[in-house]
């Protein structure tokens, strides 16, 4: 992963909208 990609990836941990899109991908 690019450092951009991994940077955004932690920014949507810590806004918490990653479970979203975590939920959005597994299903």
């Amino acid at each position: 992963m690019n450092d951009e990609l991994t940077k955004s990836y932690n920014a949507r941990i810590r806004s918490g909208d990653l479970r979203r899109d975590a939920k959005q991908e597994t299903a």
